[in-house]
């Protein structure tokens, strides 16, 4: 008897039944229930087949966890959360301006930007790119999307001289 979802076209959840049960969770100040989804939409499900191609081609996982929940099934090769919880304790601060070079499925600017900070990640691979575009407008985030090698002359006049934290 779970709540019942589908998932437009970048993953965003349009409810589809339980609403007695997803009040109840509500007011018992429940802050995650579990939901089944019923539909998805085309674009979605094209979506999470190119993740599930991307890891059958990558050793059979992806390098990084695809974040949104209903990709948490296509299996990874780091959870990064270890990494996050570690550069975060050694943080004095959590606002400012980040800069992820190799940023991959970019997990690092989605958790550091839900702790306040303006997130940009580079990377140089195209799919890595656009799947980064898909969950970011998925999650309704803002961090910078810049495709390149860090390297170039042309990409760092793009990102930038200066930022708060850098990796």
């Amino acid at each position: 008897d779970e709540v019942t979802v589908n998932l437009g076209r970048h993953g965003e959840y349009l409810f589809q039944n339980g609403r007695h049960r997803f009040a109840i969770a509500i007011l018992l100040d429940i802050d995650k229930i579990p939901v089944q989804v019923l539909v998805r939409h085309k674009n979605w499900f094209n979506f999470r087949k190119k993740l599930l191609r991307i890891a059958k081609y990558s050793g059979g996982k992806l390098y990084q966890p695809a974040w949104h929940p209903d990709l948490f099934d296509i299996p990874f090769a780091h959870d990064c959360i270890d990494r996050f919880e570690s550069i975060k304790k050694y943080l004095p601060f959590f606002k400012g301006s980040l800069l992820d070079v190799g940023a991959n499925l970019f997990f690092f600017c989605n958790k550091f930007e839900e702790l306040g900070f303006t997130c940009t990640g580079v990377e140089k691979d195209l799919d890595q790119i656009e799947s980064a575009k898909m969950l970011r407008k998925a999650a309704g985030q803002k961090f910078r999307i810049i495709q390149g090698n860090i390297l170039e002359e042309i990409n760092r006049n793009q990102i930038g001289n200066f930022y708060d934290v850098i990796f």
